[in-house]
C-alpha cells in the first residue's frame, strides 16, 4: 500500500511539472491585415495612371517597391516599403475592373526589351511612389511605362472622397515628364 501511494505521489509530482501543451489556434492562420486607407490611395492613383494613356492593355504589372521618387523620370531611389503579398492582392482585385491582368514585379526592366521600345504599347508598367501626407490629402508620386515613347510621372495630390476609405486624384505638383 505504501508503494501504491508512493507511485502515486510521483506521479502526481511529474505531472504537475510537465509542460503546459500549446494551445492551438481556433480557425487556422490569421489573415494579413492591409491598410485599407493605403489600398485606397494606391487604387485612385493606379487609376489615374491606367487611364493616362488609352490603349488595349494585354496586362499591367505593378512595381512591388515603393520608392519616393516614383513620379520622376531617373531611375528609382529611396525605395524603402513595399507592398506586401497581401497588399499585392487586394490590390489586384480592387483593379480587376480594368480589364487585363493586374501582375506584380520588384524589377521590371527584363520587360523593356526590343519588342517594348519598338512594338506596339502592349504592356503598362506602374510605379507607385511612397504617401506623404499633407494635411487635408496625400501626395504620391506615380508614373507609368509602356513603350519607347509612351509614358509619364508626377507627384500626384490626393483627398478622401465623403465615401470613407475612397481617394480621388485632385492635382499634381512638381515637375511632370512625358515620352
Amino acid at each position: 500500500m505504501r508503494r501504491f501511494a508512493a507511485l502515486t505521489i510521483f506521479a502526481l509530482v511529474l505531472a504537475a511539472c510537465a509542460d503546459k501543451p500549446a494551445p492551438r489556434p481556433a480557425s487556422g492562420p490569421a489573415e494579413p491585415q492591409v491598410d485599407q486607407t493605403r489600398m485606397g490611395i494606391y487604387e485612385s492613383l493606379s487609376r489615374e495612371l491606367v487611364g493616362a494613356e488609352k490603349a488595349d492593355w494585354k496586362k499591367i504589372v505593378i512595381v512591388s517597391k515603393l520608392c519616393a521618387n516614383a513620379g520622376g523620370a531617373e531611375g528609382p531611389k529611396g525605395c524603402d516599403d513595399a507592398l506586401s503579398a497581401a497588399e499585392q492582392v487586394e490590390l489586384a482585385q480592387r483593379l480587376g475592373d480594368l480589364g487585363p491582368p493586374i501582375t506584380f514585379t520588384e524589377d521590371p526592366t527584363p520587360l523593356y526589351d526590343e519588342k517594348w521600345m519598338s512594338g506596339p504599347p502592349e504592356i503598362m508598367v506602374l510605379r507607385l511612389g511612397t504617401i506623404t501626407d499633407r494635411g487635408a490629402g496625400v501626395e504620391v508620386g506615380g508614373s507609368y511605362g509602356c513603350g519607347g515613347l509612351c509614358g509619364g510621372g508626377t507627384t500626384y495630390l490626393l483627398e478622401e472622397t465623403a465615401t470613407a476609405g475612397d481617394w480621388e486624384v485632385t492635382g499634381t505638383t512638381g515637375t511632370a515628364w512625358i515620352a
